[in-house]
């Protein structure tokens, strides 16, 4: 299955993109300049197009708290740690897209 990609820089440009054309599938990492994945995850849920999100980090180490938890509280539909398993985000994309 193919599927459209856009990608952006930041938190900022991913919230902007989303309320221009409104994606149907959000992929986002925690830890990224101008806006966190936290708080886009917050913002896309609070707008009227919610779709899936899956939030990716891999800030779980000494240096950083792990917020993949604080994600799924906010409303992220799935979380996966780094280095991310392509084959595991391949069947997640599919199944949420299946259901959203």
């Amino acid at each position: 299955m193919q599927h459209e990609v856009r990608t952006v820089e930041n938190g900022v440009d991913a919230l902007d993109a989303h309320r221009r054309e409104p994606a149907d599938l959000v992929i986002t990492d925690i830890y990224m300049p101008d806006m966190d994945g936290l708080e886009l995850i917050r913002r896309i849920n609070a707008s009227n197009s919610t779709p899936p999100i899956i939030a990716m980090s891999g800030s779980a180490s000494a240096r950083r708290m792990d917020a993949l938890p604080t994600a799924e509280r906010f409303g992220a539909s799935a979380v996966l740690y780094k280095p991310v398993d392509l084959d595991a985000l391949a069947t997640l994309v599919t199944r949420m897209l299946a259901v959203s």
